[in-house]
């Protein structure tokens, strides 16, 4: 097909991402850059090159592109949080979570986007919302013995000991072996 239509962005990205997802970034990202050369608002291109640039711990670059896509596709959730971690990993910590927010508007029954906000918040100082972000995870996927660790985790924060001892416990009770619940259970003071 490149043969045909060597200045199709198209074919350049969907080239990319079938290399990406072989394992062959290097060639991928020539693609995806080769697609970006013919039409600069190809968003598999710009969402591509944006997690490649994750991977390699380049988050502002990663975010730059990530915003061409959120700007080409506003309502795509995968690219409002990859570019959501990006901000974070920037330490952009406010606009990543407009854009968890902005996410969960659009998928409000995603655990993983409230636990992301969750995150967010708390690396804030904002431990009653990220709390509540974590309940609200838990909500949607009560079985997750890392969701109730780190609820324990926000809980011990603000003094709930009670309240953390609880999720600790259950976070071991769903996974007997989960090391940083059994150490974050060990360092709450006795009740």
């Amino acid at each position: 097909m490149l043969a045909q239509c060597p200045a199709d962005a198209t074919i350049h990205s969907g080239l990319g991402a079938a290399l990406d997802s072989e394992g062959h970034s290097d060639a991928a990202e020539a693609e995806f850059r080769a697609a970006l050369e013919i039409d600069g608002h190809d968003f598999t291109a710009l969402y591509n090159l944006g997690g490649l640039a994750l991977q390699a711990g380049q988050p502002q670059q990663a975010a730059d592109f990530l915003e061409g896509a959120v700007e080409q596709r506003p309502k795509d959730v995968d690219a409002r949080q990859q570019l959501a971690a990006a901000y974070a990993l920037s330490g952009r910590m406010s606009d990543a979570v407009i854009q968890l927010r902005e996410a969960i508007t659009l998928s409000p029954d995603n655990p993983d986007l409230h636990g992301q906000l969750s995150q967010a918040l708390a690396s804030m100082g904002q431990l009653e919302p990220a709390i509540a972000e974590r309940k609200t995870a838990l909500h949607l996927r009560a079985n997750d013995p890392d969701d109730w660790n780190n609820l324990g985790v926000l809980e011990a924060r603000v003094g709930r000991i009670t309240e953390a001892r609880e999720d600790f416990l259950r976070a071991l009770q769903l996974a007997p072996n989960h090391a940083q619940a059994r150490s974050n259970l060990q360092r709450l003071p006795p009740s």
